[in-house]
């Protein structure tokens, strides 16, 4: 059976562990698939997602791209439905926004560029919410480099005005330590694309941010949770 995001929700939700256990085994090989198949015994749905959400970034950053946009979209589902219905649920807001950029990033590998508008359009939605709820730098970050994915795409679809548009929205990329580089990057290919200079959005201020990209999906300072 093809892995798909409804079928990670599902198993996640209601399979059984030996259903969970199966859905890791059809997994691409990864050292860490042993360690997360003994974890499908957790009684606790966000411990469940968390050790997934692990395996499913190496996949979408790594060699199996699609495993690993099924497997972080179903797990964001699944994540998303935990924070909805279970007080106390213990699920860090960064494990979901860096399934979110996990899932996008991959979907850029693959260049399925409509999808990833489409997906990263819902992501931003929810990433607004976690926002609203927790300051948390890695969310910020991760929110920021969302929307980057989202500039590439346009720009990959010749939707030029759209990606001038979230560049002109947004001059905090410009001022990123992450993302600054990128969003440099991809104004000087939208100049490209339009054979013309377009003036390069001014920040008005920093992102609050105390560490790099590189700590997406990991346990913040505050350690602040979705609720």
């Amino acid at each position: 059976m093809a892995l798909t995001a409804e079928r990670v929700r599902r198993t996640l939700g209601s399979g059984s562990v030996a259903d969970r256990q199966a859905l890791v085994d059809a997994l691409p090989h990864h050292p860490l698939r042993a360690t997360a198949r003994a974890m499908m015994k957790s009684r606790s749905p966000a411990t469940l997602v968390a050790v997934l959400a692990a395996l499913a970034r190496r996949y979408c950053f790594g060699a199996s791209p699609s495993v690993g946009a099924a497997l972080a979209a179903g797990l964001h589902a699944r994540g998303c439905e935990i924070a909805r219905r279970t007080p106390d649920h213990g699920l860090l807001a960064v494990t979901l926004s860096g399934l979110a950029l996990a899932h996008v990033g991959a979907l850029t590998q693959l260049s399925r560029f409509d999808e990833l508008l489409a997906a990263s359009a819902h992501y931003l939605s929810v990433q607004d919410q976690l926002l609203a709820r927790c300051r948390d730098p890695d969310c910020e970050q991760n929110t920021a480099t969302l929307r980057l994915f989202r500039v590439e795409a346009l720009l990959a679809l010749a939707r030029h005005d759209e990606a001038a548009a979230t560049l002109r929205a947004h001059p905090e990329l410009f001022a990123d330590p992450a993302n600054a580089l990128e969003a440099r990057r991809l104004h000087a290919r939208l100049e490209a694309a339009r054979g013309t200079a377009l003036p390069r959005p001014r920040p008005s201020c920093r992102l609050d941010v105390s560490r790099s990209a590189t700590s997406v999906g990991r346990r913040s300072p505050s350690e602040e949770i979705l609720r």
